[in-house]
């Protein structure tokens, strides 16, 4: 069990663990994707750009990013390693409910209630 004081303060939407196991991603209806170290039960970083509920979150396959879609119809991209916000699409007309990485981690595919699905080339 994770300790509380690093918990989401409302219901979880998604998790996905890292592509090395070590890392676990989450994401929530309080807006945010938090990250945690597997080993310590603790979260080490969060990201908070979400402007609604966040309904996925995806791990690069190299582990490096997670990408994330929320409430807002957005989809985010962060680093984890330097904490930053690395991509934004103003992606869909209605909430985005997953997020998926191509296994050579090139495209990521959105799936929104605005009834489409959209592959992104991130390059």
């Amino acid at each position: 069990m994770f300790s509380i004081p690093d918990a989401h303060n409302n219901w979880i939407n998604s998790a996905q663990f890292s592509p090395d196991t070590r890392l676990i991603a989450s994401a929530a209806d309080d807006k945010l994707v938090k990250i945690w170290d597997v080993t310590t039960k603790s979260c080490t970083k969060f990201f908070d750009d979400h402007d609604g509920q966040v309904n996925s979150v995806k791990f690069h396959p190299d582990g490096t990013c997670v990408a994330s879609g929320g409430n807002d119809n957005k989809i985010k991209i962060w680093d984890i390693r330097s904490h930053r916000l690395i991509q934004h699409y103003d992606a869909h007309n209605d909430n985005v409910n997953d997020v998926s990485f191509h296994a050579n981690g090139r495209y990521l595919l959105s799936a929104s209630s605005d009834s489409t699905i959209k592959v992104w080339d991130l390059r």
